[in-house]
């Protein structure tokens, strides 16, 4: 947009102005409370001029002329201060001390603008979660921060396949060609991919999400939004924390945290762990537990401080999964003595051997310096490693249909360097450079019994064909409607008898295999002989069939001659099939591989254009070279099905016995352009246009090569945030986002592959609107309540941009309640100076969603609510060594419901069903020392 632009270059030479106009006289002093802590994004004041203390609380400020000045200062929960000061000279001191209020909402500092900011001063769509509030709420999980953001789905169905959600915009694709939606970062570095994403969150500083398009600010991935997770960094002190839970289903957690430093070290460093597992809440008859947890994580985080208050720090980590397998249970065919609730047993038949393997390496370099009172520098370096193996049931039954092994593996490497700009005058930005490696693959394993594939699905689809090629043959024959209608019902009663629509595959959990093909020539002379068909024949048909067959009775040695001979081709196809065994143990594989080489550089500003009013622009531009391949061998086992259907011996990967691969070269640009109106100091509101961009899919098929569009979204939102009386804190917005080349997946039928395919498809225009909201208000000392909700509708396009009716028209996104909502309260009361009691229950609901974008009813789930609290007693000897006893519930009511369905058993017809977390209850002990 036009306007974007030119907003961008205004911001430009104002920063050039900026850096020309000098300040006559320069003050400086510290901000501190009443213990002396240094109070860091404190606001210091004088006429127009306004800066944020450093993390020291340190400030400097510029005034034109000496005299005498109203300083002002204020911070959340601090009473303010409004002073006179008289400046007489140059590089005056003046420290102040902040006394803190009775009870105040807790203020959490954030960085999605890349500096250290208020969450009321920026102006994005922002939850934040800082370290005190996720101990409070005992979240612990990713998925777990969902009821706390508004317009944010996040599921979990392994740590190999995560799905997260931001207003209506799912990023869970695992195909490493595809690129996410949303952006994920640890500490500034991507984890966006699927199985590197999942991370447990333990020792954290804080959680930020931002809602929109944030590319300016947060990278190429964040189309829709983003989820910025920053850990806790060494400090100078000696700290131990521990906490311990033990609880239903074998519920095992630890978490523990050390930090070593001294006031007078310039190095301090911090290593901290977790231990999390569950048993599976789901039985599986052939043996073990499903939807179980078990994760260890270790990290060291050492940082080393410079002379000029600058850090450095080296962060390594480390998470092992070896979880129980996924509940993909089948919404056809029951267990034994068992039914078809997602949430009730199950039986997979590869039992214990199911189960999800992950490693994930990360090593983060951090680095900031201040080179003038100006200028700072930052670098982000990372590293990502993760290798994921997750072997899984595709059918979801006790009949050995199709296991499935998917192995994820990849690296990933960045840079960033950016240097901000602020003179505490009018503007205040910062530019950088950023790089982006990324070389991703999947394999994918298919043990395939033929046995069970036909009754499952094979023979369903050889009836629709063969009828098809009857119907189309009788209409050769001669004889118009009448003579087509005269003949295809018996036709198609012969071809349901031979190959059964819906053949049981169990019956009553036992698997019904098929050791062989239908033997056609026998059965198929039952059926004729049965209809004495040579009396329906037309006339010119029966003296050749009567000369062939003189008895009138035919055989199936004599059917079998009579095909042979008046059909040749046919005859081959039927002769191979008829009888033939079929294979128990097939197994084929196809990869896929997805690479990136990206270079971004990235402006954004801000500019006072009053002393309330600011505007706000960025931009990032970005190239990339995207290269997608494709690999299938065809496989060395036999199956007789795969050559009916395909002509080789594959059935589900289309043959492609070397890499396929294809490489693209693109240019783009996203911006954001906002203004902010703060009329009080406490209180914003705000305008935003941005852009976000999905870059483009290269999708790699044999034969069948499709790249899609970069899906595009300009967003337009407006919002007002505040906190009245330091007790009253509240969010609300308004956004419009229009789609253009909306990338979405279907399941279609593909050359080369017996069953349906997700494939990657431009489904043209889409819109989506929504409401979000969050209230939280400190009542009393011991009391404080929260709420939230969102309201969205989220749906596909009528017509696209031609005019043209579009295949999903009308349909709502997949995965997105129109409403959604959480409340709850905590109360935190002190029976004496040392002792403390808690209760903290919230209730989040969530409406209908459906689980794929062609909105099947059978692929859906209706709303439900969660429950969750938890209840302790905190003994405090001092302000760093408290203890604490409690015990938790999550889904207390025991809300049965499901997270996940369709899946991979859907391309066979058999859709499967994920069930979400059943009631979780236990106890818990801390330490913190």
């Amino acid at each position: 947009m036009a306007i974007v632009k030119n907003s961008l270059l205004i911001i430009i030479l104002l920063m050039i102005t900026s850096f020309v106009h000098a300040q006559d006289i320069r003050i400086s002093g510290k901000i501190t409370d009443d213990k002396e802590k240094p109070l860091s994004e404190t606001t210091v004041k004088i006429n127009k001029s306004e800066v944020k203390t450093d993390h020291n609380g340190e400030y400097t400020l510029n005034v034109p002329i000496k005299g005498q000045y109203v300083i002002e200062i204020n911070r959340l929960g601090f009473k303010n201060i409004n002073q006179t000061i008289d400046i007489t000279s140059q590089n005056q001191v003046f420290d102040f001390t902040l006394y803190a209020i009775d009870y105040h909402i807790e203020e959490v500092l954030i960085s999605t603008q890349k500096r250290a900011q208020n969450k009321i001063d920026v102006p994005i769509t922002i939850d934040v979660l800082g370290a005190e509030k996720l101990n409070r709420q005992n979240l612990q999980e990713l998925n777990e921060l969902s009821a706390f953001t508004p317009g944010v789905e996040l599921a979990i169905q392994s740590v190999n396949n995560p799905a997260f959600v931001i207003r209506g915009i799912t990023s869970d694709d695992l195909d490493p060609r595809s690129q996410p939606r949303v952006s994920l970062t640890m500490d500034g570095v991507s984890i966006s991919r699927p199985s590197l994403a999942v991370s447990e969150l333990y020792d954290m500083e804080r959680v930020e999400v931002a809602k929109g398009p944030q590319g300016t600010l947060l990278g190429r991935s964040a189309q829709i939004g983003a989820i910025n997770m920053i850990r806790k960094k060494p400090i100078k002190d000696q700290q131990f924390d521990f906490k311990a839970q033990y609880g239903n289903y074998n519920k095992r957690l630890i978490n523990a945290m050390y930090n070593y430093g001294a006031v007078d070290f310039r190095f301090a460093n911090r290593f901290s762990l977790a231990y999390h597992a569950q048993d599976g809440f789901v039985k599986n008859l052939s043996g073990g537990n499903l939807n179980g947890k078990n994760t260890m994580a270790f990290r060291n985080s050492s940082r080393y401080f410079l002379k000029n208050d600058g850090t450095i720090d080296l962060i390594l980590s480390y998470q092992h999964d070896d979880a129980p397998g996924t509940s993909f249970k089948s919404g056809v065919w029951r267990p034994k003595n068992g039914d078809l609730k997602p949430t009730s047993f199950a039986d997979l038949d590869r039992g214990k051997e199911l189960g999800i393997k992950r490693d994930v390496y990360s090593a983060t370099l951090l680095h900031d310096q201040s080179l003038s009172d100006t200028w700072t520098l930052s670098t982000v370096t990372g590293f990502n490693r993760y290798n994921a193996k997750e072997y899984f049931d595709v059918d979801g039954t006790a009949a050995h249909v199709i296991n499935a092994m998917d192995h994820s593996f990849g690296n990933q490497f960045s840079q960033e360097l950016r240097v901000n700009y602020n003179k505490g005058n009018k503007f205040n930005g910062f530019l950088g450079l950023n790089y982006f490696y990324e070389d991703s693959k999947q394999t994918v394993g298919l043990n395939v019994n033929e046995q069970n594939l036909f009754p499952a699905y094979a023979s369903g689809l050889i009836n629709a064909q063969l009828k098809q090629q009857l119907t189309g043959a009788l209409k050769n024959m001669g004889g118009g409607a009448a003579s087509l209608a005269q003949y295809s019902g018996a036709i198609n009663n012969m071809v349901d008898k031979i190959f059964p629509i819906n053949p049981p595959l169990l019956i009553n959990g036992v698997p019904q295999p098929y050791k062989t093909m239908p033997n056609i020539y026998e059965m198929l002379s039952y059926e004729l002989n049965s209809m004495n068909f040579i009396a329906v024949l037309p006339p010119e048909y029966q003296a050749m069939i009567k000369q062939l067959v003189p008895s009138g009775v035919l055989s199936a040695d004599a059917l079998k001659n009579l095909v042979n001979m008046l059909a040749p081709e046919q005859a081959k196809q039927l002769n191979a099939i008829s009888a033939a065994p079929l294979n128990p143990s097939h197994y084929e594989s196809y990869s896929l591989l997805g690479r990136t080489h990206s270079f971004d550089i990235f402006l954004d500003g801000t500019y006072d254009l009053s002393e309330k009013l600011k505007l706000t622009a960025g931009i990032r531009g970005t190239y990339e070279r995207l290269t997608g391949g494709y690999l299938a061998p065809e496989s060395k086992d036999p199956s007789i099905i795969a050559q009916m259907q395909n002509r080789n011996n594959n059935l589900l990967a289309p043959v492609a016995n070397d890499w396929i691969m294809e490489s693209k070269d693109y240019l783009s640009y996203v911006g954001r352009l906002a203004m902010n109106y703060k009329f009080h100091s406490q209180h914003n509101i705000y305008a935003t246009v941005s852009k976000g961009r999905r870059p483009p899919v290269i999708y790699i098929w044999p034969g069948a090569n499709k790249n899609l569009k970069p899906e595009i979204v300009w967003n337009y939102e407006l919002g007002i945030k505040g906190i009245y009386n330091n007790k009253l804190a509240y969010a609300f917005a308004g956004y419009y986002f229009d789609w253009s080349n909306f990338q979405t997946t279907r399941l279609v039928q593909v050359e080369g592959t017996v069953g349906l395919q997700q494939v990657a498809e431009d489904a043209g225009k889409a819109r989506s609107y929504g409401f979000e909201g969050t209230l939280e208000y400190q009542i009393l000392k011991s009391l404080n309540v929260f709420a939230n909700y969102a309201y969205l509708d989220a749906k596909f396009n009528e017509k696209d941009s031609q005019g043209n009716q579009q295949v999903l028209a009308g349909n709502t996104f997949r995965m997105v309640p129109k409403h959604s909502m959480n409340v709850g309260f905590d109360v935190t009361h002190d029976l004496s100076p040392k002792r403390q009691i808690y209760f903290r229950p919230n209730y989040n609901f969530k409406s209908k969603v459906y689980f794929e974008d062609e909105n099947r009813e059978l692929l859906s789930q209706q709303g439900y609510g969660i429950m969750n609290a938890t209840l302790g007693v905190k003994f405090k000897s001092s302000n760093k060594r408290s203890f604490e006893f409690g015990v938790f519930g999550k889904n207390i009511l025991d809300q049965k419901y499901v997270m996940d369905a369709g899946n991979s058993g859907d391309n066979i017809g058999l859709p499967t069903f994920v069930a979400g977390p059943r009631a979780i209850y236990g106890a818990s002990f801390g330490l913190n020392l």
